[in-house]
């Protein structure tokens, strides 16, 4: 194992490399062999996470129990993955959210259409609309919808100082507790005012999934599923862990995406020539009478393999 000074001008060497950053161990994994080698094949040893003092213990909880956006590796890690695993790793479940996009795409297509300009607009209610529905049953007509605007909110304010080491705090974790008024302790402030965003959303789905399930109004979803399957009322602890299915569909979701359409986009407008090889393939083989679908996927192997570099 290399290690190094975190100072270091030069490039890191080596497949596993070691170093320290005011006595936090960070270690990187240089190649996919020895990723897939210690995150795969050994997941048992090496799944747990590093403790994130501003995006865990302070914007979500100060308590680092339930409520953490990166839960540490243990029985509750595990219910949560496991419900993720079941919402979003199963064909069968994946087909049953086709129909959501394939209205999601053509209003998506329409508002392209309409106003191009607003091209960034257009996949962020997009992506929206699909995660918001999938995990808490209901359309969103705009991105001025409630649910959207709070999801946004807590969203953008988290990532702002969650990323890890983008505070001191992550490495001097002993910081969190200054008080809030101390001067040039803005992230603890920012922290408390994020934890209050984040609450204020996962309450406000989960309390109108509940409502809708009680007058029978409630569309199939993944916040009716668990509910469902939960039987009897959940205690407070157990309906966090609930409410907190919609910030990891959402969470993860929404930002990962638009960051993969972006690239599509980008990588179209700089290669017009793989642009127009896709285009003639979609055209010979679809028409132009509809959008392409889900069957038509292995007859577009050109397609399918310039989504598979993007996604890449």
């Amino acid at each position: 194992m290399s290690k190094v000074s975190p100072s270091a001008k030069t490039s890191y060497t080596g497949d596993v490399v070691f170093y320290r950053v005011f006595g936090t161990k960070i270690i990187m994994l240089n190649t996919i062999e020895v990723a897939a080698e210690l995150l795969d094949k050994r997941s048992a040893n090496y799944s747990d996470r590093p403790r994130m003092v501003m995006q865990n213990e302070m914007q979500v909880n100060p308590q680092p129990t339930r409520e953490n956006c990166s839960l540490p590796y243990g029985d509750l890690y595990r219910k949560h993955r496991r419900w993720m695993a079941d919402f979003m790793g199963k064909k069968s479940t994946l087909e049953g959210y086709r129909h959501i996009q394939r209205r999601e795409v053509l209003n998506f297509m329409q508002n392209l259409y309409q106003q191009p300009e607003k091209f960034t607009d257009h996949v962020h209610l997009y992506l929206a609309s699909i995660l918001l529905e999938i995990a808490y049953g209901m359309p969103v007509k705009s991105l001025d919808d409630e649910l959207v605007r709070l999801a946004d909110r807590a969203i953008i304010g988290a990532n702002e100082a969650g990323r890890p080491g983008a505070v001191p705090v992550d490495f001097l974790p002993w910081l969190r507790h200054i008080p809030a008024w101390t001067p040039g302790v803005r992230f603890k402030r920012h922290a408390l005012l994020v934890r209050s965003h984040i609450r204020e959303w996962l309450n406000k789905g989960y309390d109108a999934v509940v409502s809708a399930m009680a007058s029978g109004t409630a569309a199939p979803c993944i916040m009716t599923t668990v509910l469902e399957e939960h039987g009897e009322a959940p205690t407070p602890a157990e309906a966090h862990d609930i409410k907190y299915v919609a910030f990891n569909v959402y969470g993860a979701g929404v930002e990962t995406s638009r960051g993969t359409l972006a690239v599509f986009f980008l990588a179209m407008v700089r290669n017009i020539d793989v642009y127009k090889k896709a285009q003639e393939e979609i055209d010979r083989v679809v028409g132009r009478e509809r959008l392409p679908d889900y069957s038509d996927r292995e007859s577009l192997p050109y397609l399918d393999a310039l989504l598979e570099e993007v996604f890449r």
